[in-house]
């Protein structure tokens, strides 16, 4: 049985977030060959500080971009954790995958992040099953291929495109070609097959004709145009 993600991010690990966490770096198992700079980790500090005050008021994006920021500067299990949170709440539920599979990898084995990982883990299951794919099928090869504005690849493509349930915008682009996007719905645990056919377009150019006798007449595949001048 699938639970609801939201659910589960907000009854179980929002709490987790609101309390008095480690500051960013406690219990990181990220190696470094030095510490940080001093005021690099109080910046990535505040950033993790702000980013648990956006939870608290559901200001998932803002929150999200916060933690993203908090990572950069200085890498913690905390702000990977709710970095993922953040993307569940969103019902990013694609993007929620790489932080929380990132998570397992690093803290799988740590016995204070023992919670953290049951949880992560519940909701890795529950994302699995949410997410659906898109097969695309391209009649030229070469063609680059995009789901909602954003490339995943050229034509052919091997493996199905891994996306979020719901409606999305599939096209196909290679110069010389023209094809129109396709609005694609896929629900959870489907695959949605996807033909784009690409038609070629018609280059128009033009001919300057110039003879050295006056009135000449002018052939065009078998067509009088006209005479020169």
């Amino acid at each position: 049985m699938v639970r609801n993600p939201l659910c589960l991010s907000l009854v179980l690990l929002l709490p987790l977030a609101a309390a008095a966490q480690p500051a960013p770096g406690e219990g990181t198992a990220e190696a470094t060959t030095e510490e940080p700079d001093e005021a690099v980790r109080e910046q990535a500090v505040q950033h993790f500080q702000s980013g648990v005050a956006l939870m608290q008021t559901e200001n998932w994006d803002a929150a999200m971009l916060e933690f993203e920021r908090s990572l950069e500067l200085y890498p913690s299990r905390n702000a990977l954790f709710n970095l993922g949170m953040c993307q569940m709440a969103l019902f990013r539920y694609v993007a929620a995958t790489g932080p929380f599979e990132r998570f397992l990898e690093l803290y799988r084995e740590m016995p204070e992040a023992a919670a953290q990982v049951q949880r992560v883990g519940d909701a890795l299951q529950d994302l699995r099953g949410l997410r659906a794919t898109i097969a695309i099928d391209v009649n030229v090869a070469g063609a680059e291929i995009l789901i909602d504005g954003r490339s995943v690849g050229t034509a052919p493509l091997v493996d199905p495109v891994i996306v979020d349930p719901g409606r999305h915008t599939v096209e196909a682009r290679l110069d010389g070609y023209g094809g129109a996007p396709q609005i694609v719905p896929v629900t959870s645990g489907e695959t949605a097959e996807v033909h784009v056919a690409l038609a070629e377009i018609a280059r128009i150019g033009r001919v300057r004709v110039e003879a050295n006798v006056p009135d000449a007449e002018v052939w065009v595949d078998n067509a009088l145009l006209g005479t020169v001048p």
